[in-house]
């Protein structure tokens, strides 16, 4: 199975029980949260009101309900087995409060159950976010690694676990209608991918969605996998891939390489 350069659009954990052992050097990954974001319903509209002032049909993600988190926990197994020793997973989640039960405290624990935790890094988005009370202006960016010593490149002895947007420039996306309704900052990707792999280095994102983090990792000279299950998304990542500084993406059809129907896989030459 080829995975180098390469976007499968199809179900994540479907595809990694077909990966090989040991043969990813990093994931960095934004899973659906469990939000329902942007499916028409009180939340989006709240999100039009209180952040975007924008109003448009609904863009639902995937996944987006309360499959996401055994969801989630599928994944981290998986990825338990596809890591390489002393490789690391870097996944976006929500901050705060407003649901059920803390996605953020729920997935560490998960991550807890697989693989070596190491920190839970917030993200200041800079602007205001959702909610009445306590209004979200940050994410969570939870770090673990299959066993230790993990892998880490800084050498600067300056990396805290808070990336303020207003110091390294990395706020959050509003994001367009031409673009996925939780787009994250390719910046954001970048921090974690110079502290946690090398030029070279497999690069796996199990819900790529519109691929920034793919388009980072290949102008920073790493080799690239993605999945997504939304067709419409992983075309955006083939765009967004072709823009990119390095060797041009041409897309083909396969229906064999993996054994899953009607599965779309993009790669370079």
């Amino acid at each position: 199975m080829n995975l180098e350069n390469q976007i499968i659009c199809a179900d994540a954990v479907e595809v990694m029980r077909q990966m090989p052992d040991e043969c990813v050097d990093m994931i960095m990954t934004d899973p659906p949260y469990g939000t329902n974001l942007n499916n028409g319903d009180l939340q989006s509209k709240l999100h039009v009101i209180l952040s975007e002032g924008r109003r448009g049909a609904p863009r639902p993600i995937f996944n987006d309900g309360k499959e996401a988190t055994p969801l989630f926990e599928r994944v981290v197994a998986e990825s338990k087995r596809v890591l390489k020793r002393g490789a690391v997973m870097c996944v976006c989640v929500s901050g705060g409060g407003g649901m059920p039960a803390p996605i953020y405290a729920l997935w560490s624990l998960i991550l807890c159950r697989y693989l070596h935790f190491i920190q839970m890094v917030i993200w200041d988005k800079g602007k205001i976010g959702l909610g009445w009370r306590y209004r979200t202006s940050y994410e969570c960016i939870l770090v673990a690694s299959k066993g230790t010593p993990f892998a880490w490149y800084d050498k600067t002895l300056t990396v805290e676990n808070i990336i303020r947007s207003y110091e390294l420039g990395i706020p959050k996306i509003i994001p367009s209608a031409n673009q996925h309704p939780s787009e994250k900052p390719e910046k954001l990707a970048e921090f974690f991918l110079r502290l946690h792999s090398k030029e070279g280095d497999l690069v796996f994102d199990p819900f790529c969605g519109s691929g920034s983090f793919l388009s980072c990792a290949k102008k920073m000279n790493r080799r690239y996998f993605g999945i997504d299950l939304e067709p419409s998304y992983v075309e955006m990542s083939i765009r967004r891939l072709r823009e990119a500084s390095a060797p041009l993406i041409q897309s083909q059809l396969s229906a064999t390489e993996i054994g899953l129907n009607q599965q779309k896989l993009y790669g370079d030459d």
